[in-house]
């Protein structure tokens, strides 16, 4: 059951980060030809190119985890013993799963407070509250896919990925 959800979760972040993707560019592309073109501006596709840029951030970042892609700073722990190199990636692991758990409670709350007194986008007229909320999706969706490539790594034994990511 996990391995099913785990795969539909990786088919949805990729289409996701694939329509984001083609909005902004023809967004943007619409946005060129009707200033350009037509000496107007379309104030509702600047905005939502917008929100589709913070979604396909936080989205992206997600796949980023899940491969092991996100940028570090290794080369100082290739001189290091292997359980030692292993004992530092681990904790990089934990404090950002820690980093992520944090501002996930800051974004629901600060999102609550909004509740109180809502904002309004200037264009599209959404509830920013609806926009705020992909920033603690996106860190949970991190979150989920460190677990994740740990919990590969320790079935298979394999811990190589910590320290050859990026090396290519």
């Amino acid at each position: 059951m996990w391995k099913r959800t785990l795969k539909y979760l990786d088919n949805m972040e990729l289409a996701l980060c694939g329509v984001m993707l083609f909005s902004i560019i023809g967004l943007q592309f619409i946005q060129v030809i009707a200033r350009f073109g037509f000496g107007r501006s379309i104030g509702w596709a600047e905005e939502l190119s917008r929100f589709a840029l913070l979604a396909l951030v936080y989205i992206s970042a997600a796949i980023g985890a899940r491969y092991n892609t996100h940028i570090r700073v290794s080369a100082h722990l290739k001189k290091l013993p292997y359980s030692i190199r292993l004992a530092c990636a681990t904790l990089s692991s934990l404090i950002w799963l820690a980093f992520n758990l944090v501002v996930i409670y800051y974004c629901i709350e600060y999102i609550q407070m909004m509740a109180r007194r809502p904002q309004i986008s200037g264009a599209l007229l959404i509830d920013l509250r609806w926009i705020f909320a992909i920033i603690p999706l996106g860190f949970a969706l991190q979150s989920i896919r460190i677990i994740q490539l740990w919990v590969i790594m320790i079935k298979d034994r394999d811990f190589s990925p910590l320290f050859h990511a990026g090396d290519d």
